[in-house]
């Protein structure tokens, strides 16, 4: 993990001397850090997940739309059974 995080020491050189250390981190240890720490985004299987995820909210938002549709029929269904009493009433 420090070797991802903090990075491991190489050598500057110049003029064919090394005349410094510098610290490098490496890229390939801290993608397997987010692959374990947050497999969901950047795991193998991210792609399939996001996939998922879009297909469940999709399904959620036709049916919201679909029980929306239904409580607007079933009210119209219940004002027309209301207006169908008042016409019987009033010709009783």
């Amino acid at each position: 993990m420090e070797r991802g995080l903090i990075g491991a020491e190489r050598p500057v050189w110049h003029d064919g001397r090394i005349v410094d250390q510098m610290s490098v981190p490496d890229h390939r240890v801290l993608w397997k850090l987010l692959q374990a720490v947050q497999a969901e985004t950047y795991g193998p299987l991210a792609a399939e997940l996001r996939a998922k995820r879009e297909r469940d909210a999709e399904f959620r938002r036709r049916l919201d739309e679909g029980e929306k549709r239904v409580a607007v029929y079933e009210a119209e269904i219940r004002a027309q059974a209301a207006r169908n009493k008042e016409k019987s009433d009033d010709a009783g």
